[in-house]
């Protein structure tokens, strides 16, 4: 799993909005069908917020069969601290902003697509992209470990986990970076 598949994974819920704000609906009698090619030609905003929200939803999948079948030795836990509130930290700051612009001007549809590319640039470069409120409500939680790796190597790492990790865990992983993992208890 790569920084910048979880943080599509982190867009997922704002992918998902965006498509709901932007799809075309119409409730009166005076509605008409909508063709093919107006339908990619107006409405491609829409289709590709939908999209985004297909393949980060399938991402999400990725995650889960990776972390299952994961083959790395286990690290011990040492000491944990829960650091979950990160979560909120992203949401807050990222998304909810992102969804009141207007998105039938093309200039902040433009711009909307800059920001989110921006942002995901300086998540992944200062390795904040594990703050994520789309595997928070998958019940991931984000923990600050001392782990004990083979050979005795202790390492301070981030771990995401859906399992409530505690001092003495066994923890098998999948590396994402330098310090952060995805984790499951043993």
């Amino acid at each position: 799993m790569k920084k910048y598949e979880l943080y599509l994974i982190s867009l997922s819920m704002l992918f998902l909005f965006v498509f709901f704000l932007t799809v075309p609906v119409c409730w009166d009698d005076q509605c008409s069908p909508i063709k093919l090619n107006d339908l990619f030609s107006i409405y491609l905003f829409s289709l590709a917020n939908l999209i985004l929200f297909i393949y980060s939803v399938l991402l999400m999948f990725k995650l889960r069969i990776k972390l299952g079948a994961n083959n790395h030795t286990p690290f011990s836990v040492k000491s944990v601290n829960n650091d979950s509130y990160e979560h909120l930290v992203f949401l807050v700051t990222y998304i909810i902003p992102l969804v009141a612009f207007d998105f039938d001007n093309y200039r902040y549809q433009i711009l909307f697509a800059a920001l989110i590319a921006i942002i995901g640039y300086m998540y992944a470069k200062t390795d904040m992209y594990f703050s994520n409120p789309s595997l928070a409500i998958l019940g991931y939680s984000i923990y600050k470990i001392e782990a004990k790796f083979r050979g005795n190597d202790i390492k301070s790492i981030t771990v995401l986990s859906k399992d409530s990790i505690v001092d003495g865990n066994e923890v098998s992983y999948i590396k994402i970076s330098n310090n952060v993992y995805i984790g499951k208890v043993r």
